[in-house]
């Protein structure tokens, strides 16, 4: 259970970096990023759906091109859509059930138009993913074809900043009150589903520590990718990264 009241004491709403790129979708604000390449080079009928993380935007992730990065990586497109209060949509509070459902509104756009979409989730992101791909599968909706969870939690409650912000109330607060509950969500989910689970995370990531992810993944049998001596931002610039992402779009 959450009440939405406690959104305001485990988010960061940042100030806004507004770009002329992001376009509004059935009342979403997205932007799509399509493949540097040449069209043969690109994977037939994918596209990857980005949810992005705590203290990102969609105008973040296009002044440094994150988005970008990894469309040239995976070889498909990316569309990222924007969180209930953040970036464009900045007038708004923030709120997680709406963040959830913006990304079920894009994944309902393009779940028609392409053969293969990837949820792919960065930090706060992951906990997006992991809660829409929980909603699907109890709503016995089409599910994608795998999910990314970079830089994730075992919880958002879990995270250096919730406890920060919640102190001492924290523990007591998680009792009765979780959010983005990765490890639970996930365990429950490959009990009865089969849905490919990537997790991708730097080895020194000082915001969500890979050491409980790292047990996590063992736990679900889940696919890997480490990124040697990498930290929470940047991994779409360390060669690794490339490398290893490059491979997996081509077989996933």
């Amino acid at each position: 259970m959450w009440f939405p009241c406690l959104d305001k004491f485990v988010f960061s709403k940042e100030n806004p970096t507004l770009s002329t790129q992001i376009q509004k979708w059935k009342g979403v604000h997205v932007v799509k990023v399509r493949v540097p390449q040449q069209p043969k080079q690109t994977l037939s009928n994918s596209v990857i759906i980005y949810a992005h993380g705590n203290k990102w935007d969609l105008g973040r992730l296009i002044k440094e091109k994150v988005l970008h990065k990894l469309s040239a990586v995976a070889k498909c497109p990316v569309i990222a859509f924007e969180y209930a209060g953040y970036g464009n949509d900045y007038i708004n509070s923030f709120s997680s059930k709406r963040s959830v459902e913006n990304l079920l509104k894009i994944y309902k756009v393009f779940r028609h138009q392409y053969t293969n979409i990837y949820f792919y989730g960065f930090s706060m992101g992951t906990g997006v993913v992991v809660e829409a791909l929980r909603q699907l599968i109890a709503d016995r909706q089409p599910v994608p074809n795998a999910i990314f969870l970079q830089g994730t939690f075992t919880s958002v409650m879990d995270t250096p900043e919730a406890k920060r912000k919640l102190g001492a109330f924290n523990s007591i607060l998680k009792l009765f009150f979780n959010l983005f509950d990765v490890e639970s969500i996930l365990t429950h989910l490959v009990a009865t589903n089969s849905i490919p689970i990537y997790f991708i995370h730097g080895t020194r990531d000082p915001t969500c520590p890979i050491a409980p992810i790292k047990k996590l993944a063992s736990q679900l049998g889940a696919n890997t990718i480490w990124i040697k001596d990498g930290g929470h931002n940047q991994l779409e610039d360390m060669p690794e990264f490339k490398k290893e992402i490059g491979e997996t779009f081509t077989r996933v």
